[in-house]
C-alpha cells in the first residue's frame, strides 16, 4: 500500500504541531479583525465583464465537440473579436457538431448537423465559435451559459473554451465551491472570492485561448447543473463586487480548512501582500468535516519514487525535516539522501509530491521505518478557510463583509 487514509473521526485525535506561543497575543490577536474600512480610495474598475473558461484543452482536449441547444431555438454561429465580442455569421436551427478533419488542408474546422450528420460549413480558420439563441446550451455532461469557442490544435484536437457573462459564471462557481444548503453569508463570501479570483487572473492561459480552466488548478466551474435559487441569491446579492485593498482588485486565494491557522501568502505562494497575512483561525474547529484530522503513511521508497516522479532526481530518501513558519505550518520540508544530499521543497510545492492534504502537519516514523504524516484541514492555508467561513455566518451571525474582513486583512469587498 502506498499509502493510507485514517479516517474523519478518531477516539484519540492525533498530534498536530504545537503552536502555544506563536501566535499574537490573545487580548490583541481577534481585536478589530472583523470590519475593513473602505475609506476614500477610488476603487479601480473591472477590467472584464466577460470571461473565457477552458472546458476541454491540454490532454482532455477533443477530437468532436456535441453542442445541444436545450430550448429548441437554435445557435448563432460566428466568431468572437479580440475584445470577446460575438460576431454572427448565421443561424441554424439544430444540434452541432464540430470536428477537425486531419485530412483539410487549411487546418480550419467542420461543422456538421447533429440530427443527419450533414456538412453545414468548412471554416478558413482554426476557430469557430457558437451561442444559443436561448437559454442554456449542453455540452458534455453539464449545462452552460454564454456561448463556445472551438480552437483546433495542431495534433488534430479542439481545445473548446466557454465565453460568458462574469456574473453568470460566478453563478456555476460558487455550488461547486460551497454546498447549496450553506449559509446566506458564507455563500456571499464564496461568490466575492470566486469573481476576484477570475477577474485578477484575467489571460492566465494566454496560448489556450482562455483566462482560467474549470478544476481545482484555479477554481471549480461546472456550468449550471448544480445552480440552486440560494447560490444564485448569493451571488446576485454580491453582483459586481471584489474584494478590494485600498481601491485595488486583491490577488486572492482560498481553501477547504487550515487546521487552526491560515498562512503568510508570501510563504505559501510567493505572494507578499498586505491583506494575505497568516492568523489563529478558532472558527473551522466548530464544524465537522472530513479532513478535520488526517494521517498518510508513506515507506521511504515512495517518497523517493514520488519525488523522481515529479521530476526530482535524488537518491533513497532516509529523513524528512519540516521548516515551520510562526504559525506552526510547515512552509518548507527537506528531504535527505542517504547520500547526504538534501533537496529542499518550499511553500506550495513542498506538498506536492506527497499530496498532502494542508500545510498542517507533524512527521513521525512507524515501526517499520515508514513516514507518518499528521495533519488537520484540507488545502494550501492562504486566504480564506470555507469551513472558517461557514462557521463564521452559522454559528456567530457574521456578515460576508465581516468573513471576508476577517480572512483578508484589511480588505474589502466593493
Amino acid at each position: 500500500m502506498l499509502f493510507a487514509l485514517a479516517p474523519a473521526a478518531f477516539a484519540q485525535e492525533p498530534s498536530i504541531p504545537d503552536r502555544k506561543g506563536t501566535a499574537p497575543a490573545e487580548a490583541d490577536w481577534l481585536d478589530g479583525q472583523f470590519d475593513a474600512d473602505p475609506g476614500t480610495w477610488e476603487n479601480t474598475p473591472l477590467p472584464v465583464h466577460t470571461v473565457r473558461i477552458g472546458l476541454s484543452f491540454g490532454a482532455s482536449a477533443v477530437p468532436e465537440a456535441i453542442f445541444r441547444d436545450n430550448n429548441g431555438q437554435g445557435f448563432r454561429i460566428g466568431y468572437y473579436d479580440d475584445t470577446r465580442v460575438f460576431h454572427e455569421l448565421d443561424r441554424v436551427k439544430q444540434e452541432l457538431i464540430v470536428i477537425c478533419p486531419s485530412w483539410y488542408s487549411e487546418n480550419g474546422l467542420m461543422l456538421l448537423s447533429g440530427e443527419n450528420g450533414a456538412l453545414l460549413y468548412l471554416t478558413p480558420n482554426p476557430f469557430l465559435a457558437i451561442e444559443c439563441l436561448s437559454g442554456d446550451t449542453g455540452y458534455g455532461e453539464n449545462r452552460y451559459a454564454g456561448g463556445f469557442e472551438c480552437r483546433r490544435q495542431p495534433d488534430d484536437s479542439m481545445t473548446v473554451v466557454n465565453v460568458l457573462p462574469l456574473e453568470s459564471y460566478v453563478k456555476g462557481v460558487v455550488p461547486y465551491e460551497m454546498g447549496a444548503d450553506w449559509p446566506a453569508e458564507a455563500l456571499k463570501a464564496q461568490a466575492v472570492c470566486a469573481r476576484t479570483y477570475v477577474v485578477y487572473n484575467q489571460n492566465s492561459f494566454p496560448e489556450e485561448g482562455f483566462d482560467l480552466n474549470d478544476n481545482t488548478e484555479c477554481q471549480v466551474y461546472k456550468g449550471l447543473a448544480w445552480a440552486s435559487a440560494a447560490t444564485d441569491a448569493a451571488v446576485d446579492a454580491t453582483a459586481g463586487q471584489v474584494l478590494r485593498y485600498r481601491g485595488e482588485i486583491c490577488e486572492i486565494y482560498y481553501f477547504a480548512a487550515d487546521g487552526g491557522y491560515t498562512e503568510d501568502g508570501s510563504l505559501i505562494f510567493d505572494a507578499d501582500r498586505p491583506y494575505l497575512l497568516g492568523k489563529r483561525d478558532p472558527f473551522e474547529a466548530e464544524e465537522n468535516f472530513a479532513y478535520r484530522r488526517w494521517t498518510l503513511t508513506f515507506p521511504a521508497e515512495t517518497v523517493t519514487f514520488r519525488l523522481g516522479q515529479e521530476g526530482y532526481e535524488i537518491d533513497p530518501i532516509v529523513d524528512i525535516i519540516p521548516e515551520r513558519s510562526r504559525f506552526g505550518n510547515v512552509i518548507a520540508l527537506c528531504f535527505v539522501s542517504e547520500s547526504g544530499r538534501e533537496l529542499r521543497l518550499a511553500g506550495r510545492d513542498c506538498c506536492k509530491p506527497l499530496r498532502l492534504y494542508s500545510h498542517c502537519f507533524t512527521i513521525t516514523r512507524d515501526k517499520d521505518g515508514a513516514f507518518v504524516f499528521t495533519g488537520s484541514g484540507m488545502g494550501h492555508n492562504c486566504g480564506m478557510s470555507q469551513w472558517g467561513a461557514r462557521a463564521m455566518a452559522e454559528k456567530h451571525g457574521y456578515t460576508y463583509r465581516q468573513i471576508l474582513a476577517f480572512y483578508y486583512t484589511g480588505a474589502y469587498a466593493a
